[in-house]
């Protein structure tokens, strides 16, 4: 089986459980990248983010302790399950 082939078909088999916009739905393959911080933690302003676009949460551990980035990405799980987006974690 070509890669190519396996690289178009996870993101599409995980969009399914989305409610697509438009009936030929068909995932960007462009990523854009959020860093969470103080300022754009809450539930509210994060899923301001996925909806605008945000596919990729970064999370910066060289400050904050684990409570704080615990709670931030409870707010993330939060904010996917309300907006219907995936995004992904990353540090």
């Amino acid at each position: 089986m070509n890669s190519n082939h396996l690289l178009l078909e996870e993101p599409i088999r995980m969009a399914s459980i989305l409610e697509p916009s438009r009936s030929s739905y068909f995932p960007s393959m462009t990523k854009i990248v959020g860093t969470l911080g103080p300022k754009s933690r809450s539930v509210d302003v994060i899923s301001k983010c996925l909806m605008a676009g945000m596919s990729v949460a970064r999370f910066d551990f060289t400050w904050g302790d684990a409570a704080f980035h615990q709670e931030t990405l409870e707010n993330l799980k939060i904010a996917i399950k309300k907006t219907k987006k995936l995004c992904a974690a990353s540090n």
